[in-house]
């Protein structure tokens, strides 16, 4: 009997190693701040084939050559230059190493790149939208899962005295290829699933003569890089490998999170994250407080950062909050002290 029991519960066990899923709630929000860490050493780690058995990657010692940070700082879309052209976003970012505001639209199945205001001198006020979306990060999205995804920008400009237009078109192709835990320089996450990305943009450019645009030049670029995105607390994305355009099994440089803020104040006393069940919720979302003392308001925002409802806790360890009249969307929740002071913070999407 010893033998059969322990059989079942093996085969029962196994395939939920695999559900490691991606959600529309673990995508960054207004206030989450992404630090990434970049490295370009050629010595970075070596990616491990995909499976469905459990990895550990270690990756401790793995970047030794830190060289650079990048900072997306997510913010309210109305905020930045330019956001009345991207309707459908609602928050965005400076990416002041390519020189442009990015602005994002987190929907149903992933965070999409709706497209960039540029503020660099050669195309200043440049508003480059693009139909359809580029994705940017998938959700739903668990081991094996597949997903390809195409974008495209058109952008009319006059150069030397020439009107041109630039045509950019971008293929995105997604994997779910393992999962695991993953160590990196700040410390071990769980719960992470490694997603390979391949993206090929072809920027062609077009030169109009009489009444017609008119093929001029055709630049193509591809990408292979690997994703390591940890459910929440971690707001996805904790571990980005770049491989080398001309050998795929080799890393040419990698990035990994030194701190990832959700935008509460960490200084003054611990912060817990609070858990809300069910994740996603329809009609009502239950939230345990049992491990919060002195909660005495808990406030729920949509992703642009409005208040959308207040409810008086009163040091309770359960609350049932009815957000039937909410539409869909991702929403953040604060619990507060009567000195207004953040006792805990947690993430649902209905």
């Amino acid at each position: 009997m010893k033998p059969l029991m322990t059989l079942l519960a093996t085969l029962l066990f196994v395939p939920l190693l695999g559900q490691i899923t991606i959600m529309p709630s673990d995508m960054p929000s207004v206030g989450v701040t992404y630090q990434m860490l970049r490295d370009t050493n050629t010595s970075l780690p070596v990616i491990t084939a995909g499976g469905s058995t459990l990895q550990n990657w270690d990756y401790s010692n793995a970047f030794p050559n830190v060289k650079d940070t990048l900072v997306w700082q997510f913010v309210n879309k109305s905020t930045l230059p330019g956001h009345t052209n991207f309707p459908a976003s609602t928050m965005g970012f400076n990416s002041k190493r390519d020189s442009v505001y990015v602005f994002l639209v987190n929907d149903t199945d992933g965070l999409y790149i709706e497209g960039t205001y540029t503020y660099f001198s050669l195309a200043p006020n440049t508003a480059i939208v693009l139909n359809p979306k580029e994705l940017l990060f998938p959700t739903n999205f668990t081991y094996n899962s597949n997903r390809v995804h195409q974008a495209k920008s058109t952008v009319f400009a006059n150069a030397m005295g020439f009107d041109v237009k630039l045509v950019t078109r971008i293929t995105s192709k997604f994997i779910g290829d393992a999962f695991g835990s993953l160590k990196t320089p700040t410390g071990t996450y769980a719960d992470v699933l490694r997603i390979k990305k391949t993206r090929i943009q072809q920027d062609s450019i077009y030169v109009k003569f009489g009444v017609s645009y008119v093929p001029f030049q055709s630049i193509i670029d591809s990408t292979l890089s690997y994703l390591f995105m940890e459910k929440n607390p971690s707001h996805a994305l904790v571990c980005e490998i770049v491989m080398d355009t001309d050998n795929p099994n080799k890393s040419k440089r990698g990035s990994y999170s030194r701190t990832i803020s959700v935008g509460i104040d960490k200084t003054e006393r611990p912060i817990s994250q609070i858990l809300a069940y069910p994740n996603p919720a329809q009609n009502y979302l239950q939230i345990d407080l049992v491990n919060i003392q002195k909660g005495q308001i808990l406030t729920l925002y949509d992703i642009t950062g409005k208040a959308v409802l207040l409810e008086n806790i009163n040091g309770t360890q359960h609350i049932t909050l009815d957000i039937t009249h909410l539409p869909q969307g991702t929403y953040i929740y604060r619990i507060f002290d009567a000195d207004n002071h953040v006792l805990g913070w947690g993430k649902c999407v209905k």
